[in-house]
């Protein structure tokens, strides 16, 4: 199952601004449709900051950067040499391998004030599924139509539950197998796609913030 034209992206449960809960909703479809757990893991992307540098987002028009406070996606790994990532919010293919996300979404972080580097949580799919619960307290300035339209996410585990603010919080030693890393830029890599080159200084980029989560 690694040709994207098996996986609409349409098919699959999305509220904008709520891409914990769209990442937990889709990884929980996944594996009805057959898709074992293993192969599947969640990627927290933050910073002690709360501000991270993303391009090719829908947010933004497709010269910009976005920064997010955190953004969640999911990779799946069909076999030993592929691992493809599902983001409901850029403009690249859904799914997109690995690489080609990374190149095409995360910047230099050379090129980038230390304010604004990365790192990344990665979370075992099925803790995900069991001890995530979403209470929705970051976006309470949202109207309720604009919230999703089913109950808040419950943890199946109520011994073990993990809120959204301790996965973002990257320095957090949580129970379980998720740990966090700092990304790096592999200045090996045929870094085609990504323009950095015009990005110098962080008051020269062009940024869209996303305001509606800044709090």
């Amino acid at each position: 199952m690694t040709d994207s034209q098996i996986f609409q992206k349409q098919d699959y449960i999305y509220t904008p601004y709520f891409c914990e809960e769209n990442i937990w909703q889709l990884c929980r479809s996944f594996l009805s449709q057959g898709i074992d757990k293993d192969q599947l893991d969640i990627l927290f992307l933050s910073n002690n900051k709360k501000q991270i540098v993303l391009l090719n987002q829908q947010l933004g028009s497709p010269s910009e950067v976005v920064v997010w406070d955190y953004h969640v996606i999911l990779k799946y790994r069909p076999d030993a040499y592929t691992s493809m990532i599902f983001d409901f919010d850029t403009r690249l293919p859904f799914p997109v391998d690995w690489q080609s996300y990374q190149l095409a979404t995360f910047p230099d972080p050379r090129q980038l004030d230390s304010d604004y580097h990365m790192m990344i949580r990665k979370i075992p799919s099925s803790e995900y599924l069991t001890q995530f619960i979403s209470d929705r307290q970051h976006m309470a300035h949202l109207a309720i139509s604009e919230h999703p339209n089913y109950e808040c996410i419950q943890s199946k585990d109520s011994s073990g539950s993990i809120c959204l603010k301790d996965y973002w919080e990257m320095d957090k030693e949580i129970e379980g197998d998720s740990y966090a890393y700092r990304y790096c830029y592999d200045a090996n890599s045929n870094s085609t796609i990504v323009p950095t080159s015009s990005i110098k200084t962080t008051t020269e980029l062009n940024v869209t913030c996303d305001q509606s989560r800044i709090y």
